[in-house]
């Protein structure tokens, strides 16, 4: 399964969700055999799944075929309505939209779209786990999208439930980085928010198919089975994209533009090696941290033509 949780505050649209891929008949354990399950569409649209993977696939490469010419909202809502009954509503939607009017949450659940101010879709014991300290959190003198950002990032990390996974991707509303050219007035997006985690005392292994044979990857440090995942993002008004860092692996996981579904795999380079090689191929900045070799802290690197002299 999944979890996915969507939310307006103060008219702004944060999202939190994993990327671990279960079902009927699969189950990746493997944290680089993912899935992005908020693929942002374009800057003020994404689209949010949970359920069987192939429904999504058709979804999103529907929508992208249909935007080299147009797509209406409604239209788009009734392709994913249909696909929902298709998978016997076993797959969800969740689709989020920083319309002119405001922002827009569509649930496409249990058999109905519904508009909403907040939405969940996925495996229900890690929703009550994020709820349950969702609802504690707001005792405290917190903004709610952090407390939204903590609460989920607890239940990710639960050992209650095997149904949650992979990464935590986090999409929110930007509302300085993007700019209206004739009048220099900025105006909102939805963009991946950067993040990193450094995890001692709990070692992990991942693989990847090598020279047509799973390689091992340990990606713990030296320090007690540290490990350090980070999230490298597109800044300004690029479009959106992503990438997984694991730091002492040495090893990307790079989800590029309009291509969300399908991770592209680069081995044996720090950070700074991969975000130069990313603008190198495809022109784009991508910015997140990385580890500093021999301690356990980490310094913020960012793509360039000027780094990569």
């Amino acid at each position: 399964m999944t979890l996915v949780v969507a939310k307006i505050l103060d008219q702004k649209i944060y999202i939190e969700s994993d990327t671990k891929i279960t079902g009927h008949s699969i189950v990746r354990n493997d944290d680089l055999k993912g899935n992005i399950k908020a693929l942002i569409l374009e800057p003020r649209l994404c689209l949010c799944y949970a359920g069987n993977v192939h429904f999504a696939e058709v979804a999103y490469i529907h929508f992208m075929e249909k935007s080299k010419t147009t797509i209406a909202w409604n239209d788009f809502i009734q392709h994913l309505f249909k696909l929902h009954q298709e998978s016997n509503q076993e797959t969800d939607f969740i689709l989020a939209c920083l319309e002119s009017s405001g922002p827009l949450l569509i649930e496409i659940k249990d058999g109905k779209a519904t508009q909403t101010q907040s939405s969940w879709i996925g495996d229900k014991d890690s929703f009550n786990e994020f709820q349950k300290h969702f609802l504690a959190d707001r005792l405290n003198e917190v903004e709610d999208h952090i407390q939204m950002h903590k609460a989920f990032e607890i239940a990710f990390r639960s050992d209650r439930s095997d149904a949650v996974g992979g990464f935590q991707i986090s999409v929110y509303t930007d509302t300085k980085s993007a700019i209206v050219t004739e009048t220099k007035e900025p105006y909102p997006i939805l963009r991946y928010k950067d993040g990193t985690s450094l995890i001692s005392g709990r070692p992990k292994t991942l693989s990847f198919e090598g020279k047509n044979q799973p390689s091992a990857i340990p990606i713990e440090g030296a320090s007690e089975g540290a490990y350090f995942e980070s999230l490298f993002v597109t800044t300004g008004d690029s479009p959106a994209c992503l990438a997984i860092h694991l730091g002492y692996a040495k090893c990307s996981l790079f989800f590029p533009p309009a291509d969300l579904l399908n991770g592209e795999l680069y081995t044996d380079m720090t950070g700074e090696e991969f975000v130069k090689e990313i603008y190198v191929q495809k022109k784009l900045k991508l910015a997140g941290f990385q580890p500093m070799p021999g301690t356990m802290g980490m310094k913020f690197i960012v793509g360039g033509a000027e780094n990569c002299a």
